[in-house]
């Protein structure tokens, strides 16, 4: 008997030692003394405003530094283009909210050239807000820009344009060597005018011709175009194209339109598309499969 009480105090001793070790061995969870910075792994962010981006006379703020920038807030561009990016390695995270502009148009001989930028811009990022109120909503040119979100191309290799809600007066965006994804689009033109370009999961809709015209959702020329959406059941154009293309794969695309639905001329492919009208103009090297629903 008192050899076992002693055996017992001895093992109660030693898990008391062990508790009071690992007490002293836990982590603190206590955050450190002073402000709480951004990790570098993501960089610092930067608000977009007149001090970051300054006008250029043309448009509202022009970003010429790499960085990722933020809104804080709408912007209003009344008597401006919205936003022209002319470098590589920006992010511009719309935050929600909005580039509103008065559908002024400013080009001409005062218009950015850029003529000076002799490399490709790469790692361009636009996310997440609306564009309003401009002519065309996002476009990538050499010059003479009309739009709410700008960007210089020359030899440009990598845009990425997503979740971004666009109200245009003509052509929702107008883009090159770019990838448009999860976008919706109201315009009276054109919903998505774009070259060599990879666009998925959007949704257009086109309202209101101009002068009774010509409305297509998208034309696309070597593109890769899947899940999308076009709806010109509103408006009064004359001729309704949902997707008009040339040497461009289309997969699981969907045409609301009393006129035609798909326009493919050479080397096109459509895939498990749908469209609410029979009619359809193919190109004898087109190669399709279209249901009607």
């Amino acid at each position: 008997m008192h050899s076992r009480t002693i055996t017992l105090t001895c093992c109660l001793a030693v898990f008391t030692i062990l508790g009071i070790a690992m007490a002293l061995a836990q982590p603190t969870l206590a955050p450190p003394a002073g402000p709480i910075e951004e990790s570098a792994r993501f960089g610092t962010r930067i608000e977009l405003n007149n001090d970051t981006a300054p006008s250029d006379g043309l448009y509202k703020h022009v970003i010429v530094q790499p960085g990722s920038y933020y809104l804080s807030g709408d912007i209003d561009a009344s008597g401006f283009n919205g936003i022209l990016i002319a470098s590589s390695n920006v992010t511009l995270d719309l935050n929600g909210y909005a580039i509103v502009g008065d559908d002024t148009q400013l080009i001409g001989s005062g218009a950015p050239t850029f003529d000076e930028l002799t490399d490709e811009l790469t790692g361009v990022t636009v996310r997440n807000g609306s564009v309003r109120g401009f002519e065309r909503g996002v476009r990538t040119s050499f010059q003479d820009f009309m739009s709410g979100v700008g960007i210089v191309r020359r030899g440009l290799a990598g845009v990425l344009v997503e979740e971004l809600h666009v109200e245009a007066g003509t052509i929702g965006m107008d883009v090159a060597q770019a990838r448009i994804v999860n976008c919706s689009i109201l315009a009276p033109q054109t919903g998505i005018e774009a070259f060599a370009s990879i666009i998925s999961g959007c949704h257009i809709r086109i309202e209101d011709a101009l002068n009774s015209g010509s409305a297509i959702g998208i034309f696309a020329e070597f593109c890769n175009v899947y899940a999308c959406t076009v709806d010109l059941s509103e408006t009064n154009a004359q001729t309704r194209n949902g997707y008009l293309g040339n040497d461009t794969l289309f997969t699981e695309c969907a045409a609301r339109t009393d006129d035609t639905g798909f326009f493919l001329g050479a080397n096109c492919i459509a895939n498990g598309c749908l469209s609410t009208s029979a009619l359809n103009f193919l190109d004898s090297s087109a190669q399709t499969n279209l249901s009607n629903f």
